[in-house]
């Protein structure tokens, strides 16, 4: 079964450790070779042993926070569930799936919570709204076939109009690699975590560094170089804290990887934004987290009956968002 979709965030880690072999550094970081050589092969293995599993259960877990935040209530965000996939290929998605997910909201003061229910089965989706507790149902494949929403999921840096990344980008990336404290790799137990600390940007230690960087940006991109100039000497002010993990998890019996984590976490001077030093900072906190598991053990699921057909309004939606694919 093809599921490339829970690889996209390796290609975070890949391009950063190809930047680093370009510029001839330890592409493992603080990992052994010995723990860079497993994860590595794990990783392969993973895309490999998925190709040939007709069924699975996804976890998922997605969670956002903001608190301190000026002038509002604190911001949470939580969604928990699974998606149970079964390979399908008489069908053009490829899978029959069932997902179920308890949504949890706070904002304002109020909070709300939600249950979102839905099926896709012979490449039709059913699913409940919350809202009035209605069934409904979309036709996926004239979803496809009436709007451009296909050539963008195939295409999307084509349907974006633009380069996935220019070459000042790639050039500052390339610089960026190589900043002493921003990225690391280390191993804890089963769980490989590739870090990126924010705290170098604003390290008196690498201000060389960090101009050089606007140096590169700026013989390609003069108007971008000149931001960047502008902008890095007020970012130690500004960003008191940030880090970027990326967690796989290796399952040692099979080995692949068989969870993705992405977390996220800053905090931010809010009052020298807002010219107020006695306002908190604000915290901003992101979790994503997806876990792989119960392989060839899923039953196909079974299409509810009595849904209401909304394929046209569907259509006419996305048409103004695509374009019309006549």
């Amino acid at each position: 079964m093809k599921i490339r979709m829970l690889l996209a965030l390796v290609m975070v880690l890949v391009s950063l450790l190809g930047v680093a072999y370009a510029q001839d550094i330890n592409p493992c970081f603080s990992l052994s070779e010995e723990d860079c050589a497993l994860i590595g092969e794990a990783t392969l293995n993973t895309a490999t042993y998925l190709d040939g599993v007709g069924s699975m259960t996804i976890d998922l877990d997605l969670s956002m926070a903001a608190n301190d935040i000026p002038d509002s209530e604190p911001f949470s965000f939580d969604m928990t569930g699974s998606v149970d996939v079964v390979e399908n290929t008489e069908t053009q998605i490829g899978a029959d799936v069932y997902g179920s997910f308890d949504v949890n909201v706070e904002a304002e003061g109020e909070s709300e919570a939600i249950t979102i229910e839905f099926w896709i089965v012979s490449d039709v989706l059913y699913f409940i709204n919350p809202e009035d507790e209605g069934l409904y149902s979309v036709d996926l494949t004239q979803v496809l076939s009436e709007s451009d929403l296909e050539d963008a999921i195939e295409n999307p840096t084509e349907a974006l109009g633009d380069e996935l990344m220019s070459d000042s980008a790639l050039e500052a990336l390339t610089t960026l690699v190589t900043l002493p404290g921003l990225l690391d790799w280390n191993r804890d137990g089963d769980d490989f975590v590739f870090t990126i600390d924010f705290a170098a940007l604003t390290d008196p230690n690498n201000q060389e560094a960090l101009e050089s960087l606007v140096e590169v940006v700026s013989e390609t991109d003069p108007a971008t170089g000149a931001q960047l100039e502008s902008f890095l000497p007020l970012l130690p002010q500004l960003l008191e804290s940030g880090t970027v993990n990326f967690t796989q998890g290796l399952n040692t019996e099979l080995n692949i990887v068989d969870s993705y984590t992405l977390e996220a976490n800053f905090v931010v001077a809010t009052g020298m934004m807002m010219g107020d030093p006695q306002l908190p900072a604000t915290t901003v906190d992101f979790l994503f987290s997806a876990g792989l598991g119960n392989f060839d053990g899923v039953e196909a699921p079974v299409a509810p009956e009595g849904a209401t057909d909304i394929t046209e309004e569907v259509v006419e939606s996305l048409g103004g968002m695509f374009g019309s694919g006549e």
